[in-house]
């Protein structure tokens, strides 16, 4: 083993990613074909009464964060939120609550599975890397400045982000119920 055979073989794997990304790039930003393949947030939101109504348990203003209450990850981000907001503008719920629920069926999300956190905001809804960085918007400095990471292409933000949702369960654990919030945090919940 030698090193430059390591890296003339991992220079000629990046050199063949990167001859590979303009057609990727066109594929995600191309006008014409995202309405041939919309993503999954614009088929849900043109195929509900999302953009006309409120979901359920929301009034105007609401944001609100959909989380997995059985993982780990997801509940230790629920708890960062409620340590950082201090203004207490975000709301928190379970999507295995009756809450988190009936929002998921409101947007025409899955109710069995759950692939991704949801931002709610309004009567919109945001999903995976999007959904991360509107939340982090809403928090103080300097985590507000995460949003900037918005300037990267929505697919590879997007790609990141599901390779931690889909296994993070391996990753960090999973309750076997959902965790009750605390009696002092409960105000935060929906």
């Amino acid at each position: 083993w030698h090193v430059n055979d390591a890296v003339s073989g991992w220079v000629e794997s990046i050199s063949l990613g990167l001859s590979r990304f303009p057609q990727i790039w066109k594929w995600c930003y191309d006008p014409a074909i995202r309405e041939l393949y919309p993503s999954p947030l614009q088929i849900n939101m043109t195929h509900s009464q999302a953009q006309t109504s409120m979901p359920p348990y929301m009034q105007v203003g609401d944001k609100v964060i959909l989380f997995d209450g059985v993982c780990k990850l997801c509940n230790a981000w629920s708890q960062f939120i409620i340590r950082y907001d201090k203004a207490c503008v975000v709301k928190l719920a379970s999507v295995q609550s009756k809450e988190g629920q009936a929002i998921l069926q409101h947007f025409n999300y899955p109710i069995t599975h759950f692939d991704t956190m949801l931002f709610v905001n309004g009567n919109q809804a945001f999903e995976k890397s999007t959904a991360f960085l509107n939340i982090v918007t809403l928090l103080p400095a300097p985590l507000r400045y995460l949003r900037f990471f918005r300037i990267l292409p929505r697919f590879f933000r997007d790609f990141l982000y599901d390779r931690i949702a889909l296994n993070r369960y391996w990753l960090f654990g999973k309750y076997q119920s959902c965790m009750l919030p605390s009696p002092d945090h409960k105000q935060r919940y929906l």
